[in-house]
């Protein structure tokens, strides 16, 4: 899913890393 697309999927997988970032850090401050 993520690899698809080649160079398109490059910006998804920084952009899931981000969104897994964000998360991690609601999840520690709840």
């Amino acid at each position: 899913m993520i690899l698809e697309g080649g160079r398109r999927g490059r910006p998804k997988m920084l952009f899931f890393f981000l969104f897994l970032s964000f998360w991690g850090h609601v999840w520690v401050e709840c």
